[in-house]
């Protein structure tokens, strides 16, 4: 099978959550509409080509600069990525080491949501977002194994071959509500204790067209089409001062730029592999968890109430529990948004 026919033959169908606010661009797309500057020389250029990236990139050596002095900022509008879904493609590099296959498909997304802690505070937003999966192939090109990279290059699941979901002959993969992580079940993969849990179900669905990408070494490169791949600095963020809000593009992964002949691990022993539970499961779970803090509310009410009747009679018994309950809530949430600020991933 021709290397055009396996990376078309694996690319997949996503599905992001029916809540979804925030959805992939084609790189190209998200380049138009952004402008670039380095901190160092307060060089600007508005609306970049892939030229102009790769030859920014050569003069840096094809060093990450992750410290904010070189950042390719754009606007808040673009958050909501390019629609329609059909015209964002997903970007695919194939290479064998020691005569294994990978491919690894990789969409950028102008933007990395919320996740909403206690109801209270957000955490983990932030400009720029890249998400890939990683296949491994057989010798006679069969599935071997698929990595779903959910947050970062050792937190994801790897299955094998046999169990990996299709849907008309397509890997098939669900996307997390706002984080983007990807996962091969619908369902809810509970994090940080049940505080800033991914979310999958079968919303948006996205079947895109594969592009072809070659490490900058590669004599197939070319820097007019690909150069936005070796981007050395922030992928989003302010262009008013130095920033690290954006995320660092793929020169800064370890399957591409001085890196290609790495590849992120399949064994399974390394990685943190998330569960994901399946909807009716999680329904129970949740319905559980409302249940219990229903109770915890019941029982401080009645605690306060039988606190403040000891102490004093008629009107005021009801008054004052109602203000110490306010009370109590208000620290609550005081104390609570610290912690997440000072706590949350970021």
């Amino acid at each position: 099978m021709s290397k055009l026919s396996l990376l078309q033959k694996y690319s997949p169908i996503i599905y992001f959550h029916s809540e979804e606010k925030y959805f992939p661009s084609s790189a190209d797309w998200l380049i138009k509409n952004s402008t670039v500057k380095n901190f160092n020389t307060n060089e600007v250029i508005v609306s970049p080509t892939n030229k102009q990236l790769y030859e920014l990139a050569q003069k840096m050596n094809f060093e990450p600069k992750g410290d904010g002095s070189l950042v390719l900022g754009f606007d808040k509008d673009l958050y909501k990525g390019q629609l329609p879904l059909k015209d964002v493609p997903i970007y695919a590099v194939y290479r064998k080491i020691d005569n294994i296959a990978y491919i690894t498909y990789t969409f950028l997304l102008p933007y990395n949501g919320e996740y909403k802690i206690l109801n209270l505070e957000d955490a983990g937003n932030h400009p720029g977002d890249l998400e890939t999966y990683t296949v491994k192939l057989k010798p006679d090109d069969t599935i071997d194994q698929v990595f779903y990279a959910s947050h970062g290059n050792l937190d994801g699941l790897v299955l094998d071959g046999k169990d990996v979901p299709m849907e008309n002959n397509k890997l098939v993969m669900f996307s997390a509500k706002s984080g983007h992580g990807l996962f091969p079940y619908e369902g809810t993969v509970f994090r940080m204790g049940g505080l800033a849990n991914d979310y999958l179900d079968k919303g948006y669905r996205w079947e895109p067209q594969v592009i072809e990408l070659f490490p900058y070494t590669s004599p197939l490169f070319n820097p007019d089409t690909m150069g936005w791949s070796v981007f050395t600095g922030r992928l989003g963020g302010r262009l008013d001062k130095p920033n690290t809000d954006g995320i660092m593009g793929l020169i800064d992964k370890p399957w591409w730029g001085k890196k290609a002949d790495e590849v992120i691990t399949f064994d399974k022993t390394k990685l943190l592999m998330p569960t994901v539970i399946p909807p009716t499961k999680a329904n129970k779970i949740f319905l559980l968890k409302d249940l219990m803090q229903l109770i915890l509310i019941v029982l401080l009410i009645s605690f306060v109430h039988s606190f403040v009747s000891k102490r004093t009679t008629g009107i005021k018994v009801y008054a004052l529990t109602i203000l110490i309950i306010i009370s109590l809530l208000y620290f609550y949430q005081t104390i609570a948004k610290r912690v997440i600020q000072k706590l949350a991933p970021k």
